[in-house]
């Protein structure tokens, strides 16, 4: 606490019922919805004089912000916090009037200048006294053993502690003495950003003497199921704090905490190529065994196949990873959803006597494919397919046959020869265009055979590249 103006402070002139704030501050701190300034609205503190050590009740509205309570340059330690009620133990001090100053967490504050009178001054020589080691760390609801010393045993208004800002339950343990407490933790997951918390830990004893040991205890967030996500952090993701794998996507006898798809890596779940529109990371769904809706679960994605759990067409062959790992069609073979199956965009008739294709021969004749045929199948934007290749699959029954390919913008070049003599040869030839897109501009792709003999062309197929 700082009073020399470094902190968002206003200040009360008057104590009872005052409402007239002057401030002469910074803007910063919270902006949204009533300055905490103007919602604190003192009424009375009960009582508002005492020695060091007595609970007082700050009364009025305005208080459910209210994380730190100072009387003059020391912090009280806060036992009740309500909207119209902050109950706490004055902190030691030096006879005379003190200031009372509420504050949040943002750091405004208001003052209420000579708020409440110490009858005494407090000599906090023998005062309680706690030893850092071991180091003292714990989860909501620990039983937490506190070593020192001048701790008062006197049960019926002995020494408090406080955890965080929030005040120990002493009696859980029934345990104390003056070199000994144990109290149980309490809940801080909502103030504990991190899986793990440096918080201060203070003892007050009820003199008001104090110590204070600044970010002292770990606090470490729950998590009730053991997945290695806290509690919060299962409500953020909206998966079930009580089991570890709550879309039961792991397999069957697998250990739930070391499946790679439970709760905790479905949340985490992070993969440069799947940014949402702030720039973070699209988790997994820990509700949904198969994110992408490919008929794919996770599981079988990321674990047996390296596929793409956010993407239901991971190798952009136009084919659900689901179909392609179990085909809808029993004579089809399974294929990898992660190696491009080439999209036929052409193929000639089927020759039923042969069970091969009657290839077609193009000659001097130009065989036009629409771009309708070429385009592929939006899926999230940015991250489409874009066409990388053409591929050709054609023979010459003579020595030598060429062909070339060309759209109304740029001629897609690449091996387009034939060695002849009949046998068939598929030939990749490059998209051109540098995107990999094929443009607005392009009306159709135009294959020409020329030189030799005419070539003849049996299929025509695309291969699709993801484009991230």
């Amino acid at each position: 606490m700082n009073y020399g103006g470094l902190r968002n402070s206003y200040i009360a002139i008057n104590f009872i019922g005052l409402m007239a704030l002057f401030s002469g501050c910074s803007s910063a701190g919270k902006t949204t919805g009533i300055p905490f300034q103007d919602k604190v609205v003192v009424t009375n503190i009960d009582p508002s004089a005492g020695a060091g050590g007595v609970v007082v009740a700050i009364n009025g509205s305005g208080f459910s912000e209210v994380t730190h309570v100072f009387f003059g340059p020391n912090e009280a330690a806060i036992l009740t916090v309500a909207d119209t009620s902050v109950v706490v133990t004055v902190p030691a001090g030096t006879a005379g009037a003190a200031d009372v100053t509420l504050e949040n967490d943002a750091g405004d504050s208001v003052i209420f200048t000579g708020a409440f009178t110490y009858t005494a001054t407090t000599n906090c020589t023998n005062g309680p006294q706690v030893d850092p080691l071991p180091a003292l760390a714990g989860t909501n609801g620990d039983a937490v053993e506190i070593r020192g010393k001048n701790f008062v045993i006197d049960l019926s208004h002995s020494t408090t502690v406080s955890i965080g800002g929030e005040l120990a339950d002493l009696a859980f343990a029934g345990r104390i003495s003056s070199t000994d407490i144990i109290v149980k933790v309490p809940n801080l997951d909502s103030k504990c950003p991190a899986p793990v918390c440096s918080v201060d830990l203070v003892v007050v004893n009820p003199d008001g003497c104090q110590a204070v040991l600044a970010g002292g205890f770990s606090y470490i967030r729950s998590d009730t199921d053991g997945d290695g996500l806290s509690d919060i952090e299962e409500q953020s993701c909206q998966s079930d704090p009580l089991q570890m794998d709550t879309d039961g996507d792991c397999p069957q006898g697998a250990d739930p905490k070391l499946c790679a798809t439970n709760d905790y890596y479905e949340c985490t779940y992070a993969d440069p190529n799947h940014i949402d529109a702030n720039g973070k990371p699209i988790h997994l769904d820990a509700r949904k065994w198969d994110t992408d809706g490919d008929n794919l679960s996770d599981y079988n994605e990321i674990v047996l196949w390296a596929a793409d759990p956010l993407d239901p067409d991971t190798d952009c062959d136009m084919n659900p990873d689901g179909e392609e790992v179990q085909p809808s069609d029993p004579l089809v073979t399974p294929t990898s959803p992660t190696v491009a199956d080439p999209a036929i965009a052409y193929k000639g008739n089927l020759d039923t006597a042969t069970g091969g294709y009657n290839c077609n021969e193009i000659g001097a004749d130009v065989m036009t494919l629409l771009v309708s045929a070429m385009n592929p199948r939006a899926l999230d934007p940015p991250h489409e397919c874009k066409v990388e290749s053409i591929i050709i699959r054609g023979k010459s029954y003579g020595t030598y046959s060429h062909f070339s390919v060309y759209d109304n913008l740029l001629t897609w070049s690449g091996d387009s020869w034939y060695p002849g003599n009949g046998v068939m040869y598929d030939r990749i030839i490059a998209n051109p265009h540098t995107d990999l897109w094929i443009p607005a501009g392009v009306t159709g792709l135009t294959i020409n055979g020329f030189s030799g003999d005419y070539p003849y062309i049996c299929r025509i197929s695309f291969l699709y590249r993801r484009a991230y």
